[in-house]
């Protein structure tokens, strides 16, 4: 979309790109009004002089290798990716812990059911 302000009246307009340089009607005062056209913006690049790869002609640093074109070394440290350490844990122990999270309402009825049981016949 293209904006722009009516040169009668002030007020804020758009119109799809399509319709750059041809005429249009203010919805507010309903005079003619010239879609403005676009221009293309050409951005300049140049080769980074460190590592070669591309960037604005306007930075001040390489996007790709953190150096500066001033020749002034304040880039912070370079970034080490390094892979995850993993660390093998201890065997677990063979005794078993109930916790009371564990349990749900399906094993707390049969243990009563148990129970019950084994007073009723044992």
């Amino acid at each position: 979309m293209i904006d722009f302000k009516c040169n009668s009246c002030g007020e804020d307009l758009d119109a799809p790109e399509s319709m750059a340089g041809q005429w249009i009607k203010c919805p507010l005062c309903h005079k003619d009004q010239k879609v403005r056209t676009v221009e293309p913006k050409i951005q300049e690049t140049k080769d980074c002089p460190f590592c070669g790869e591309e960037v604005l002609s306007t930075a001040k640093k390489c996007k790709h290798c953190n150096e500066f074109f001033d020749g002034s070394n304040n880039a912070s440290a370079p970034t080490v990716v390094s892979a995850p350490v993993v660390v093998s844990a201890p065997p677990m122990q063979q005794t078993v812990v109930f916790e009371r999270k564990t349990m749900g309402c399906c094993s707390i009825i049969f243990i009563i059911i148990v129970l019950i049981l084994i007073c009723t016949f044992g």
